[in-house]
């Protein structure tokens, strides 16, 4: 139903006479297999910009229902793409895919609200350590490919616990010192700072190399020592052994979890290292200005698809 309300306001947005200096569009205006109504809006604008974050040029490798699945086509990508006037992408690997079709195309890193989010007093107890996961049915299969050395970890560590937030517990986590809660937009910074690891898995595939590594920015942001898979724009973000880790395996998994759980001062410099790389490269406050000037027009020749989305220093 939030579906069809949402549609039947577009479509009477893009049938009013009045025309819009820019017209921003998110992944899609409306959640259907052809560009139409993107089309129709190119009419009411004088600039189009058009944003992305996801590999949604591929067909989604887990639709969350079949009729989720025919609904979002990746067929009308390269006409969005081919019609606006800027394409803003959330990494370079998504750039690279974007410019195929237009060279309007610049990269801005998929920000954190780091006023928002930031980390909170963390006391490390002997008694209890959370492992934290924070995210949506649509990505909790990415949990269940790590059960095997979260369930040895379990196993190993008796005082740790594992905490997801956001969806169902994959049946291979269904156990004891497992727990689960929705997420909130109001307890989303809470929920984030009371890990002590976080943990973002992924399997190396074309759709995963298109990940903008959100899940580590928000960890990051916490100041939670966090733990992520060696796949597209993480290897941007997470310099092993400075400002997080990174796992190749599942031997690699089981190693990097028990180093953390072993080493609390590793955990605190980890953590207090990632949040000064979000604060510094991936914050909200930084990003703004880019993501305003893309919108209004402004310095499109000095921002092209191929600059870094961070500095290397």
């Amino acid at each position: 139903m939030g579906v069809l309300r949402g549609s039947f306001r577009r479509l009477a947005m893009a049938l009013r006479p009045q025309r819009f200096d820019t017209i921003l569009v998110h992944r899609e205006a409306l959640p259907l297999p052809t560009a139409l109504l993107e089309t129709m809006l190119r009419q009411r604008a004088g600039r189009v910009v058009f944003d992305f974050d996801d590999a949604i040029y591929l067909p989604q490798p887990y639709p969350t229902s079949q009729v989720a699945s025919w609904l979002r086509s990746p067929k009308k990508f390269r006409a969005m793409v081919a019609s606006a006037d800027l394409t803003i992408a959330g990494n370079g690997h998504l750039a690279e895919r974007a410019m195929t079709y237009s060279s309007n195309v610049m990269v801005i890193p998929t920000p954190v609200d780091t006023d928002r989010i930031y980390p909170a007093s963390r006391i490390n107890s002997p008694e209890k350590l959370v492992i934290g996961w924070i995210g949506s049915a649509s990505t909790a299969h990415y949990l269940a490919d790590i059960a095997r050395p979260l369930c040895d970890i379990l196993e190993r560590y008796p005082h740790v616990e594992l905490a997801v937030v956001g969806a169902a517990l994959p049946k291979e986590l269904r156990r004891a010192r497992v727990h689960t809660r929705p997420w909130t937009l109001e307890r989303e910074a809470q929920d984030l700072s009371s890990f002590d690891i976080g943990i973002m898995p992924l399997p190396d595939n074309e759709w995963t190399r298109g990940k903008c590594a959100y899940k580590a920015l928000q960890y990051m942001a916490a100041g939670v020592a966090t733990v992520s898979s060696a796949v597209g724009a993480t290897l941007e973000l997470v310099r092993h052994g400075d400002n997080g880790l990174l796992a190749r395996s599942e031997r690699e998994w089981v190693i990097c979890l028990a180093r953390l759980i072993e080493d609390g001062a590793l955990r605190k410099n980890l953590g207090e290292a990632g949040r000064q790389t979000v604060d510094q490269h991936y914050s909200v406050r930084v990003w703004a200005p880019e993501f305003a000037a893309g919108l209004i027009g402004r310095g499109l020749a000095l921002r092209p698809a191929t600059r870094a989305a961070r500095p290397t220093s």
